[in-house]
């Protein structure tokens, strides 16, 4: 791929403004990239593959200020991989690294040939702390939606979870949650088919089920399988055992390290990695 290659792809999905200098960042390290179709999961990604190298993917239905913001989010991981990965260096995805070199990256975009206001400054403000994910900022979020007729959007049933009450029941990608909790800018919801609890950000827009009797049966699976895990809750939760201390988890064992709000970061012993566990996993 070539820098007129890169451009003439993107020159639809991103501000007019904002081509030469997506343009410099490529001539200083290329990359290829390549647009998707809408992925629930991520909007972006970067992998160094192994045939075709270093690799961006953004998704395709993202307005031009998040396909913007998501392309330099990808590109600096591409140079935190080259300048830290590649020569052995082992750095955490969004870590400190991460986060200086998005910074630096971004600068010069933030300004209102590319960014108009109110969403150049909420977004001057993200990039003091920039998160792993933009949907983590509910006002960002909606900014860079760009703008939505939400009253049409929740006449066909889809709704932006900050709206939605305790004890509401929603469809995302295909499996059925019921709100049980709000912390910061979570949204915690319960699925009723396997009874886990899932964190998802308040800005995402989920099917709203409002059909009164499939509620009722809704709400009564959620409750028999609440009371099912309670009576089976027969150990101390994750989130209550002491730092340091080492469990067992699917025959694994873990070193508990810290609590992170609602979740709890444990080291796995015979590894070494870190994984997280949510604080009311019960451990039997």
């Amino acid at each position: 791929m070539s820098v007129k290659k890169l451009t003439d792809l993107i020159q639809s999905y991103i501000p007019k403004a904002a081509l030469p200098l997506i343009g410099q960042l490529w001539e200083q390290l290329p990359f290829g990239l390549h647009i998707k179709n809408k992925r629930e999961s991520k909007l972006g990604d970067f992998r160094n593959h192994p045939k075709y190298g270093p690799t961006i993917t953004i998704n395709h239905n993202l307005s031009p200020s998040q396909f913007l913001l998501t392309l330099v989010h990808e590109i600096a991981h591409h140079y935190c991989f080259e300048q830290y990965n590649r020569k052995g260096i082992q750095i955490k995805p969004h870590g400190v690294e991460w986060k200086q070199t998005f910074q630096q990256l971004m600068q010069p975009f933030l300004i209102p040939e590319i960014y108009s206001e109110p969403l150049l400054s909420v977004l001057k403000n993200h990039m003091k702390n920039p998160a792993a994910s933009s949907g983590r900022d509910p006002e960002l979020y909606k900014l860079l939606r760009g703008p939505v007729n939400e009253q049409e959007r929740m006449e066909e049933g889809f709704w932006i979870l900050e709206n939605m009450e305790i004890g509401d029941c929603f469809v995302h990608r295909k499996k059925c949650y019921r709100i049980i909790d709000r912390r910061n800018s979570k949204v915690i919801a319960r699925n009723i088919q396997n009874a886990k609890v899932y964190n998802f950000i308040a800005g995402a827009e989920v099917f709203k089920i409002e059909d009164q009797e499939l509620l009722e049966k809704i709400i009564a699976k959620d409750q028999q399988s609440s009371a099912q895990i309670k009576a089976l809750s027969t150990g101390p939760k994750v989130g209550e055992i002491p730092n340091g201390t080492v469990f067992s988890y699917n025959k694994v064992k873990f070193r508990k390290i810290k609590n992170n709000r609602t979740r709890c970061i444990a080291e796995e012993i015979h590894t070494g990695k870190h994984y997280s566990f949510h604080m009311e996993t019960v451990l039997k």
